[in-house]
């Protein structure tokens, strides 16, 4: 098969905008590295394109219309749109990602290169088989995004149900009684006494270790691990039960879920058993309104982190447990439901994956 380089056949610039510049009720959209556009009031392009993240969160975007682009951002025009199309070179880019995030450089935020983009090689074939592939992929994606719609519905569900029970946890409009976080339940730092912390010999083993990236990336449930430890592994740390809430307090900060199985988890994680006032899962979503307040308290030296003093010192909310246990229903009710969109999910993004493979490789 015959290639061509993206640069010989697409114009590459990048928008000229501060990442401050939108407006939040602004009539055009506005892309800069976040997967989710801004708005603002005008616009400096008017085009079919691709847009492609050029630092933070490194995604790739179609559009075609009137909008403007923050500086880190990549616009790809097509050169010739008689013989490529510019939804096949998004979606060549978007097989190309993954590439792309491991050749990004810099330190703490990566960015992608001009030369990434204009080196990426482009398969030459006929714009009859390029509407094939479009037709084919496409399809997914519009039912992907759909499923992906439906389950961020029913995360703002389950927010506006607990405001609706419980009102503002910030404001306390409803006039609960508060208590210290230390009065409603007992917590204590995971343990990670061996360094160092990733030496071989304390992993690999059959004992799940949980780590901030796990809660952070979990939801209500804590379902999945990427580590484990070994015999030796388990010994300089501590095994938590089933059901103990999670609370990122290193990186991440205050993000939480509930453990679905026992495992052990570093000191950048807190483990919290409630008494008898408060139910797990209202606490789960009660740090999810607090969140931002607690991570303005977090110290930063090579990264955030709050200590358990702080944690302690929090006021909680306290509604009768009864309520909360009833909201704590409902949440399993839509819980379920969300369990079944991300499984359908998954399943077509498995079917997305092997077409990207099929057609690009």
């Amino acid at each position: 098969m015959r290639y061509v380089n993206l640069g010989d056949i697409c114009s590459i610039k990048t928008g000229k905008l501060d990442a401050n510049a939108s407006s939040v009720n602004g009539k055009y959209p506005f892309f800069t590295c976040s997967k989710e556009p801004l708005s603002i009031d005008t616009y400096s392009y008017d085009c079919e394109c691709v847009l492609v993240a050029g630092n933070g969160d490194l995604n790739v975007k179609y559009y075609n219309g009137k909008f403007d682009a923050y500086q880190r951002t990549y616009i790809i025009e097509i050169n010739d749109k008689e013989k490529y199309k510019t939804k096949y070179i998004y979606l060549l880019l978007e097989s190309n990602l993954e590439q792309l995030r491991n050749n990004s450089i810099g330190g703490v935020i990566k960015y992608i290169k001009l030369g990434d983009l204009t080196s990426i090689r482009v398969p030459d074939i006929q714009i009859k088989e390029q509407e094939k592939i479009i037709d084919s992929t496409f399809k997914l994606h519009e039912l992907i995004n759909i499923k992906e719609k439906q389950t961020n519905e029913l995360d703002k569900l389950i927010k506006s149900q607990f405001i609706e029970m419980f009102g503002d946890p910030v404001s306390n409009e409803k006039k609960w009684d508060l208590h210290k976080f230390d009065e409603i339940g007992d917590f204590g730092r995971g343990v990670s006494k061996h360094r160092p912390r990733n030496a071989p010999e304390l992993l690999n083993g059959p004992y799940p270790l949980i780590q901030t990236g796990d809660v952070s990336n979990s939801g209500l449930y804590i379902n999945n691990y990427n580590s484990t430890y070994s015999v030796l592994g388990l010994k300089q740390s501590k095994m938590w039960p089933k059901g103990t809430l999670c609370i990122t307090i290193a990186a991440n900060i205050a993000q939480t879920g509930i453990l679905n199985f026992d495992a052990c988890f570093p000191d950048s994680v807190v483990g919290f058993s409630p008494r008898e006032k408060v139910n797990s899962i209202f606490i789960h979503y009660w740090f999810s309104f607090l969140q931002k307040i607690i991570d303005s308290k977090a110290t930063q030296v090579a990264q955030k982190n709050i200590n358990l003093k702080i944690l302690s010192e929090l006021d909680v909310i306290v509604p009768p447990v009864e309520l909360q246990n009833k909201f704590a229903e409902f949440v399993e009710k839509v819980n379920k439901q969300k369990s079944d969109f991300e499984e359908s999910l998954k399943k077509l993004e498995e079917m997305q994956s092997a077409l990207m493979q099929e057609y690009f490789g």
